[in-house]
């Protein structure tokens, strides 16, 4: 059967290393902000885009139809080529859509994911530290583990009572 002192260390061992997992991964949700971030920048730079190109759209079928009811056929012409580029290029918005929901969908669940994990480590490295306090208390007036959180609330109750009272004397002096 090991030592306590061994166990002690082996469980302080595994708390750095989930110290080092949770670091990790915190890393790797700040990139998946980033992407995310990138990401809906995107989406507003073609949804931007796509508005321009509905604008110019209404703009070149109203010259459509001035060009036609002045029997210009150069300008209706010239016109309807206008209106096809302009649906191209709607289109080829329209198929990289898809795509980029995807795309966004993906990061925002690897995200989430992450998150979780994250949470989940945390939880296990509380748990390690409370063994830890349970093995070996340490001298904190603060910490809860090794039950003087009651101590430190009485402490701090003191120092707002003592605040309290000097208030008190400046303000009456």
């Amino acid at each position: 059967m090991p030592s306590p002192d061994d166990h002690i260390q082996t469980l302080e061992k595994e708390l750095d290393l989930l110290r080092r997992v949770v670091t990790a991964h915190k890393n790797a949700v700040t990139e998946l902000n980033l992407a995310c971030r990138e990401i809906r920048a995107e989406f507003d730079v073609i949804n931007k885009k796509h508005a321009q190109l509905t604008r110019a759209f209404e703009g070149c079928r109203t010259d459509l139809w001035l060009a036609s009811s002045r029997m210009d056929r150069k300008d209706a012409t010239r016109q309807e080529g206008r209106m096809v580029s302009v649906v191209e290029e709607q289109v080829k918005i329209q198929r990289r859509l898809p795509q980029m929901y995807k795309r966004l969908g993906e990061m925002v669940g690897a995200r989430e994911a992450m998150r979780e994990s994250v949470r989940e480590y945390k939880d296990k490295m509380a748990r390690k530290v409370e063994e830890i306090h349970t093995l070996r208390p340490c001298q904190s007036l603060v910490c809860a583990h090794c039950g003087r959180g009651g101590a430190a609330a009485a402490l701090q109750k003191v120092k707002v009572s003592f605040r309290d009272r000097v208030a008190r004397v400046w303000r009456a002096g």
